[in-house]
């Protein structure tokens, strides 16, 4: 071994070992960061006077409707699916199951639509209600429920929530 990969090794050693009791003290003594209540309502108030600054400004439509969109509150984590609720009538099935159709990507012949964020197909059955997908439609969906062995619509939400 050369006596410049010997004070590699030695440095890359120093360094491993720096960094073990680094991580080790930081193990030992958690850092809580003080204030931090006070922080975040600082922020809040922060992000308030910009959204008033904002709302007096001479916007176009375009843009008061990118703001007041960016200003709404999410209503569900987009990445979670909704738990599955007690079964309901064909018309409160979609609220009660939170299905939500937004839209569908048609490939060749095929179509996929998209409920709740995820691609089905004809055929498919939807995780959380157990219906299946009879047709794929722009306007809706049709659905049949084998729990109440009726079929039933899903209409275009025509919303990107």
């Amino acid at each position: 071994m050369t006596t410049r990969e010997k004070i590699l090794l030695a440095l890359m050693g120093v360094a491993v070992t720096a960094g073990a009791v680094q991580f080790g003290l930081s193990l030992l003594s958690p850092v809580a960061p003080a204030g931090q209540a006070d922080v975040l309502q600082e922020a809040r108030t922060v992000a308030g006077e910009v959204t008033a600054r904002l709302q007096t400004l001479p916007l176009s439509e375009g843009q008061r409707y990118v703001l007041a969109v960016s200003l709404r509150s999410a209503p569900r984590n987009p990445f979670q699916l909704p738990e599955r609720g007690p079964a309901a009538p064909p018309g409160e099935a979609a609220a009660a199951g939170g299905l939500v159709y937004s839209g569908y990507v048609q490939v060749g012949k095929a179509r996929l639509a998209i409920v709740g964020g995820l691609e089905y197909g004809v055929g498919d059955t939807l995780p959380n209600t157990g219906d299946v997908i009879r047709a794929i439609r722009s306007d809706g969906l049709v659905l049949y429920s084998p729990s109440r062995n009726a079929e039933w619509e899903l209409p275009y939400t025509g919303d990107d929530m």
